[in-house]
This record gives structure tokens, C-alpha cells and sequence, in this order.
């Protein structure tokens, strides 16, 4: 599990891989070994959210399911085409939000904003 804290509220990330933080300018989440993340789990523990932008770092031409749940119970999700070349940014807006999942078909990186 990594911690975050955005204005000094905790954002929670979680994944079946080991997760790590090399910082570099912004939030930026990737695994150990490297090159292997391909699942990743968001919560903020407390409080909901109405956007969060994502850029997933793709290691090679693939798609996404991002699933957004809101407080109450209710989840929404879609396909992200990935490009392999990275630059795959994405911006989830809804009215409260506190569960973004995603899991890509191709290995990524996280960046977030």
C-alpha cells in the first residue's frame, strides 16, 4: 500500500503488485520490480472526491477498465484505449467519488494530478 497525502488528506493506493513512489515533480506510482503494474486500486478514506486526472504511462499499445465508485454503492466504468508511447491522460469527474479502479491489459506507470 502507498500513502499520499493531497492538501493533507490521505489518498490511498493498493495493487496485487508492490507499489513505490519515485518522486518526481508529481504523484507517480509504479511497481517493484519495475514494469510489471498493470492493476491499481484509488480510495480516499473519509472523503469523496468530483475529479481526478490520471496519465497511465503504457509500456505498449493496450486498453484500460477504469471503475469509479461513488458513496453510494454505485459503480461506473469504461475502456481506455492505451498508447504504448505513454501520454495516456484521463480526467474522472463526478458529483462524489471515492473508489477509482484500474486495470490495463498493457504494464503502466501512474501519474497523477
Amino acid at each position: 500500500m502507498t500513502k499520499l497525502f493531497i492538501n493533507k488528506t490521505l489518498v490511498r493506493f493498493t495493487s496485487t503488485q508492490t507499489l513505490v513512489t519515485p518522486a518526481q515533480g508529481q504523484a507517480r506510482i509504479e511497481s517493484d520490480p519495475d514494469n510489471i503494474l498493470n492493476n491499481l486500486i484509488t480510495t480516499i478514506p473519509g472523503f469523496a472526491t468530483s475529479e481526478a486526472v490520471f496519465n497511465i504511462d503504457a509500456t505498449a499499445d493496450g486498453s484500460a477498465t477504469i471503475i469509479a465508485g461513488d458513496q453510494f454503492g454505485n459503480f461506473f466504468n469504461f475502456n481506455l484505449p492505451l498508447s504504448g508511447s505513454g501520454q495516456n491522460f484521463f480526467t474522472l469527474q463526478a458529483q462524489l467519488a471515492n473508489l477509482f479502479l484500474v486495470w490495463a491489459s498493457s504494464v503502466m506507470s501512474v501519474w497523477g494530478t
